[in-house]
C-alpha cells in the first residue's frame, strides 16, 4: 500500500535542512543532552539533517564496538532508511541505491554479535535488528524506537528473541526533531519486488517520489556519512578540522606521512580519515592520543613496509584530520623520486566563500612533466566544480565535473588531451566547500639512478584574487632559476603590477620593469634570476601591488636538482604553523630557515614575533623572537638556535623532525591589532637534491593582508 505526501510543511522542513553538516556548535551539550558526560557520540549525517547518537558502551560494549567497526571501515555512507512503521520504528543500515549505476546493493556485513540486552526499548533509543528466532544474529541493521516499545511479555521488544539490544539513543531535541521529520514522511511499496530483496514494502520517501516512480536517490532519506565525534571516556568533541586532498599508496616508490602537532596546552586526540575518490569512500586510518604540545609523525604508507596497510593500494585519496584540541599538520610525500611537503588546510579558517574559489597562477604540461590538480569535497552534497584553464594566448578552456559528498577528485593533466602542451593558469570554483592542491613532477635532464625527478606540491590560493600579497622569504642564488607568475583576474581589463623587494637592512625598492598584462591576456612570467639589484644567497621579502585589477602571484624556482613553488600570502592570522620541520645536523649541506615579515607600514604598530618548536615528547622551545619595525623582515636559520640544536642532538632519531609555529603580537599604542603573521618556511638539502618552501597555515583569526596601514 502506498501513502501519499503530507502537506507543504513537509517540503518546507526538507528545504530548511542545514547546509553546514559539520557544525560543532550544534553538537549535543555534554551536560544536558547526554546521560553520561563521558559516553561516546556519533554524528549521523542524513539528507534531512544531522542526528546525534549517544552510545552506551557500559551496557552493550559488543554492540558499540560493532557499530564503530562499520563506521570506521566506511560501510554506512549512502545507505538509506528502508523501513518506517509509524509510531513504532525507523530502520536502516542495510541497503544502498546508486543513481549512477542504477543498482541496489547491500552493506557488507561483519560477523554477528552476541546479544547484550540490558536496556529497555524506550522512545528515542536505538537497537540492533536481528533474525527471528536467533538472539545472536544482529549485524548491520539498526532501528530507532519512535515510541516506548518495551511492551509486555511476550510481544514487546524487550521480550522478543531474547530482547533487542539497545546500544544508543538519539541525543538532544534537535536530533529528535530530524527523526520525527523523517517519521512524518509517507511510505511506499513501489520498490517491494526489487532484487536482491523483497523487504522494501515500507520505505519512507520524499516529495521527489510519485506513485509508480522507480527508485532514485532524491526520493530516499539517505545517510551521507557516519563518524565518531566524541570518544568514550572523554568530555571533549572533535571540533577542529584540517584537510589535504592529495594522497596515493603505490607499490613501487611512494612514501607518505603526516606530521601532526597538538597546538593545545592539554592532551587531546586526533583522528585521521581517508576519503577515497572511488569505491568505498571512508576509512578511519587511526586515532592518536597526543600530549600537550606533542609533534608526531604518522606514516600512512611506505613501499618498503609491506605490512603497512592503512591505505588501499593504487587508490587516489584525500585526508581529513579532526582534533579535540587545536591541531596543525603537514603532508610529506616521496613520489616519482621527489620529496614534497605542504601544510594541511585549516578548514575553519578558510571560510565558506574562499573555499569555493581557488587560484593557481601557473602549471606546465609538457613531455617529461606530470602535473596534477586534486580536490576534496568538504560538504555532504554533491559538488559541481568548474575548472577554467587559461593559456598563454588568452584562450579559456572550461571543464565541469561533479564530485560526491566528501569524496576526493582530480585530474592528471598529462592525460588531458583538451589541454595543449605549455603553461597555463587555473581558476577553480565550486558550489560547495572544497580544498584544492596541485603537484608537478619533472624528469631532470641527464640525471641517473633513483633521483631522476624533481617535483613540488602545494595548495592553490583559496579565496578571491587580491590587490596585495606578500612572500616573506624569497631567495636568488647563482645558477638557479627563480621567477614569479602573475595571473590577471580580468579577461577585459589589463593589469599593472608592481613588485617591491624588502631587504634585511630595512631598505625597499621596486623591481624593474613594472609588470604590464594587456587586456585579453591572463598571465605573465617575471624572471628575477638575473636581477642584480637583488642580493644573492640572501633572503628577501617580495610584495605585489595591483591597484586596479586583483591578481594572483606564484613564486617558482628550480634549484639544487629540485623544484619548488608556493603562492604569495594574501591572508594572515595570529600565528602561522609549519607542521613539518626537519634538520639533519650531520648533513652540513642541509639548511632550514624561517622568514618573518611585518606587513604594517605604520611606525605606530609594534610587531613582536616568536618562533616556537614542538617536539614529539611535548617539549616546547621558543627558539627565536624579537621586534620588527614597519615593513621590516628577518630570516632565522635553525642551525643558529642553540636550544633547538641541543634538543635535536640529544636524540636525532626522535627529534630531527618537529613542528614550527610563528606567533605574532601586534599593538598600535592604543591596543592590540590583528597579528597578521606573514611567514615562510624554506629547506634546502643539497646532498639529496631536495628543496621545500611553503607559506604557513593560520591557526586562528585569519584576515586579508590588505587595508589601511598594511602594505602600501
Amino acid at each position: 500500500m502506498s501513502h501519499r505526501h503530507s502537506p507543504a510543511s513537509l517540503m518546507e522542513a526538507l528545504e530548511t535542512r542545514t547546509l553546514l553538516s559539520w557544525d560543532p556548535a550544534s553538537f549535543p551539550n555534554v551536560n544536558t543532552d547526554l546521560e553520561a558526560t563521558t559516553n561516546p557520540v556519533v554524528l549521523v549525517e542524513t539528507t534531512m539533517g544531522n542526528i546525534y547518537w549517544e552510545l552506551f558502551p557500559g551496557d552493550a560494549p559488543g554492540h558499540v564496538a560493532n557499530l564503530l567497526d562499520y563506521i570506521e571501515d566506511g560501510r554506512y555512507p549512502f545507505h538509506f532508511f528502508h523501513r518506517l512503521v509509524s509510531g513504532f520504528v525507523l530502520q536502516g543500515g542495510e541497503f544502498v541505491w546508486s543513481d549512477a549505476t542504477q543498482t541496489l546493493s547491500t552493506v557488507e556485513e561483519f560477523p554477528a554479535v552476541t546479544n547484550e540486552f540490558n536496556r529497555t526499548n524506550a522512545e528515542r533509543t536505538i537497537a540492533l535488528a536481528k533474525v527471528g528466532g536467533d538472539p545472536n544474529s544482529g549485524r548491520n541493521q539498526f532501528f530507532i524506537n519512535l515510541a516506548n516499545n518495551a511492551g509486555t511479555p511476550p510481544f514487546g521488544l524487550d521480550f522478543q528473541n531474547g530482547g533487542f539490544t539497545v546500544f544508543a539513543r538519539v541525543a538532544g531535541n534537535a536530533s529528535w526533531a530530524v527523526v520525527q521529520a523523517i517519521a512524518a514522511l509517507p511510505t511506499t511499496d513501489d520498490f517491494f519486488s526489487m532484487e536482491p530483496t523483497s523487504a522494501l514494502g515500507e520505505v519512507p520517501v520524499t516529495p521527489a517520489h510519485n506513485n509508480g516512480d522507480p527508485m532514485s536517490e532524491a526520493a530516499l532519506v539517505r545517510v551521507l556519512g557516519m563518524s565518531l565525534i566524541k570518544e568514550e571516556g572523554s568530555t571533549e568533541y572533535y571540533v577542529n578540522r584540517l584537510a589535504f586532498p592529495e594522497g596515493f599508496r603505490g607499490d613501487d616508490d611512494v612514501v607518505q606521512a603526516i606530521q601532526a602537532v597538538n597546538m593545545g596546552t592539554t592532551a587531546g586526540s586526533v583522528q585521521v580519515w581517508a576519503r577515497y575518490e572511488n569505491g568505498r569512500r571512508d576509512r578511519l586510518v587511526g586515532t592518536f592520543a597526543m600530549a600537550a604540545n606533542e609533534s608526531r609523525t604518522i606514516v600512512l604508507s611506505d613501499f618498503e613496509d609491506t605490512g603497512n596497510e592503512l591505505l588501499r593500494e593504487s587508490a587516489p585519496v584525500a585526508f581529513e584530520l579532526r582534533g579535540t584540541t587545536l591541531i596543525g599538520a603537514t603532508m610529506v610525500r616521496e613520489d616519482f623520486g621527489a620529496v614534497t611537503t605542504e601544510s594541511f588546510f585549516n578548514v575553519d579558517q578558510i571560510g565558506s566563500s574562499a573555499s569555493r574559489n581557488w587560484i593557481l597562477a601557473e602549471q606546465i604540461k609538457a613531455p617529461g612533466i606530470t602535473p596534477f590538480v586534486v580536490w576534496q569535497n568538504l560538504s555532504d552534497q554533491t559538488a559541481t566544480i568548474t575548472l577554467r584553464f587559461y593559456l598563454t594566448d588568452g584562450t579559456e578552456i572550461v571543464r565541469v565535473v561533479e564530485t560526491e559528498a566528501y569524496r576526493r577528485g582530480g585530474l592528471n593533466i598529462s592525460q588531458c588531451a583538451f589541454i595543449p602542451d605549455g603553461a597555463y593558469a587555473l581558476h577553480v570554483t565550486s558550489d560547495q566547500n572544497i580544498v584544492v592542491a596541485q603537484s608537478q613532477y619533472e624528469t631532470v635532464p641527464g640525471s641517473v639512478g633513483s633521483d631522476t625527478t624533481r617535483g613540488h606540491t602545494g595548495g592553490l590560493t583559496p579565496g578571491p584574487f587580491a590587490n596585495e600579497g606578500m612572500l616573506a622569504g624569497a631567495i636568488r642564488r647563482p645558477g638557479e632559476t627563480t621567477y614569479l607568475t602573475v595571473f590577471n583576474s580580468s579577461s577585459s581589463t589589463g593589469a599593472v603590477v608592481r613588485i617591491i623587494a624588502h631587504l634585511d637592512d630595512g631598505s625597499q625598492f621596486q623591481l624593474a620593469p613594472i609588470i604590464v598584462i594587456p587586456a585579453g591576456e591572463r598571465f605573465f612570467r617575471f624572471d628575477f634570476s638575473g636581477n642584480t639589484t637583488l642580493p644573492t644567497d640572501e633572503f628577501f621579502t617580495l610584495r605585489f601591488n595591483s591597484p586596479t585589477v586583483p591578481v594572483a602571484v606564484q613564486y617558482t624556482g628550480y634549484a639544487d636538482g629540485d623544484s619548488f613553488s608556493t603562492p604569495f600570502q594574501i591572508t594572515g592570522g595570529d600565528s602561522a604553523v609549519f607542521g613539518f620541520g626537519s634538520l639533519d645536523l650531520a648533513n652540513t649541506n642541509h639548511e632550514e630557515s624561517i622568514s618573518v615579515f611585518n606587513p604594517y607600514s605604520s611606525v605606530l604598530v609594534t610587531y613582536d614575533y616568536g618562533i616556537r618548536f614542538r617536539f614529539s615528547d611535548g617539549t616546547l622551545i621558543l627558539g627565536a623572537g624579537g621586534n620588527l619595525g614597519a615593513m621590516q623582515r628577518v630570516t632565522i636559520n635553525t642551525r643558529d638556535l642553540l636550544q633547538v640544536t641541543n634538543k635535536i642532538q640529544s636524540n636525532p632519531a626522535l627529534f630531527s623532525t618537529y613542528s614550527i609555529e610563528v606567533l605574532i603580537v601586534a599593538t598600535d599604542g592604543v591596543g592590540p591589532v590583528d597579528g597578521l603573521a606573514v611567514a615562510q618556511y624554506h629547506s634546502v638539502d643539497r646532498t639529496n637534491g631536495q628543496v621545500v618552501t611553503t607559506i604557513g597555515s593560520p591557526l586562528s583569526n585569519a584576515q586579508p593582508l590588505a587595508g589601511p596601514g598594511i602594505g602600501g
